[in-house]
């Protein structure tokens, strides 16, 4: 086939590809259709912003909500807008190495992601959880 009849078509093939990628990503993983190449921002308000993520340490029977002090950056955006498990054992890391895990260190971690969205029938708005991630984690690290 000649280079004249096929390049023409390059462009919107690799859009394409880049828009199923994105809803496969939205899909699958939970990335904020607000990222990855796609045109979620047009049609939801299920943005990195609208996320939260809630941190608690478990000791034995007992937990208890972590609140860092402080912002964890990158991490904790990245957490939450793709919440995968590399993406959330990082952001469990963060939380131990700034301070936030108080002592003794706890026998795990427990992330949740929650997104905000809306009751199709009331539109009142809501909370629900898209992820919920635990950590093992040895004493003495």
């Amino acid at each position: 086939m000649p280079r004249e009849r096929w390049l023409p078509w390059l462009a919107p093939a690799l859009l394409l590809a880049v828009a199923a990628n994105q809803l496969r990503l939205v899909a699958t993983e939970d990335l904020s259709p607000w990222l990855g190449g796609g045109f979620g921002m047009f049609s939801t308000l299920d943005q990195g912003s609208n996320r939260r993520i809630r941190a608690f340490a478990l000791y034995g029977p007992y937990e208890r909500e972590i609140r860092p002090a402080t912002t964890l950056g990158d991490v904790e955006r990245r957490a939450r807008v793709h919440p995968t498990e590399p993406n959330l054992d990082r952001l469990t890391l963060a939380l131990i190495d700034s301070g936030a895990v108080p002592p003794p260190l706890p026998a795990a971690l427990r992330l949740e992601v929650w997104r905000a969205s809306f009751d199709p029938e009331t539109l009142a708005p809501r909370w629900e959880r898209l992820r919920e991630h635990r950590v093992e984690l040895r004493r003495g690290r």
